[in-house]
């Protein structure tokens, strides 16, 4: 078989892989670990006079901010920008990552073996929790669009309006490593399921396959599952599971 007939048909299925995913907040593609150990002792949350709107509705409901836990993850939260897929800051002044106590306390354990591979590396958290009325807006805004498909229908809510999944990246010294596409690129580029061909075919480069395989393997080894079309995107429980088992909805 000519190497033309082969990259024609591996062309194929990646577009195939493309319009299979079915919306931003899909259920991923691992097996979900049991729940996880023990309560956070936070060691506090955020000054009172520094704490907006949105957070206040995290703390009641329980949520810890990441940064409590382990000071050293940096947190750029997109959706407090307007460099997300639907170019508006959603987040107002939001500035904080929260989570499920469990699954703060477990993205505080990567950062821990991440420093143990070398200090300079850090995790970057681009989203966490998310209330479900701004799952609403960002729906409204790409309702009919290409990217609608990227997108959970709000209606009983995805992992982030959980908060038990994060999006998520790698630093080196602070800045952000190549992981082969940015964050929010809807694009079979952002895929975890073909990225051999995406190297072969110089899409991505090896070393953002190298960095989103460290990633993931320290990810899955905290109980995370991986979401095929999206690099960044973890969960900690399956939506299911948190709706079987009465977690709040934000």
């Amino acid at each position: 078989m000519s190497k033309f007939r082969l990259f024609k048909i591996a062309f194929l299925i990646l577009i195939v892989l493309f319009y299979s995913c079915g919306g931003h907040q899909s259920k991923p593609v691992q097996p979900q670990k049991r729940e996880s150990t023990g309560a956070v002792k936070p060691k506090s949350q955020p000054a009172k006079d520094s704490i907006v709107a949105i957070e206040r509705e995290f703390i009641k409901a329980g949520l810890v901010d990441v940064n409590t836990i382990d000071s050293t993850i940096l947190v750029n939260l997109k959706y407090a920008t307007t460099d997300n897929f639907v170019h508006r800051n959603m987040y107002g002044n939001l500035h904080r990552a929260y989570f499920r106590p469990e699954v703060a306390k477990a993205i505080a354990g990567v950062q821990s073996l991440l420093k143990q591979i070398n200090p300079a590396y850090s995790l970057v958290i681009y989203d966490a929790a998310r209330p479900v009325r701004i799952q609403r807006e960002m729906f409204r805004l790409v309702k009919g669009t290409d990217n609608q498909r990227y997108v959970a229908r709000p209606r009983g809510g995805g992992p982030h309006n959980y908060a038990i999944a994060v999006d998520i990246g790698l630093a080196y010294n602070g800045k952000e490593m190549d992981m082969g596409t940015p964050f929010d690129s809807f694009s079979p580029v952002s895929h975890i399921n073909a990225e051999r061909y995406l190297v072969n075919s110089h899409k991505i480069s090896a070393e953002a396959l190298r960095n989103r395989q460290l990633l993931r393997r320290l990810m899955r080894k905290a109980g995370f599952s991986t979401f095929h079309c999206e690099w960044w995107h973890f969960e900690f429980y399956r939506t299911h599971y948190a709706r079987s088992h009465g977690f709040k909805l934000l």
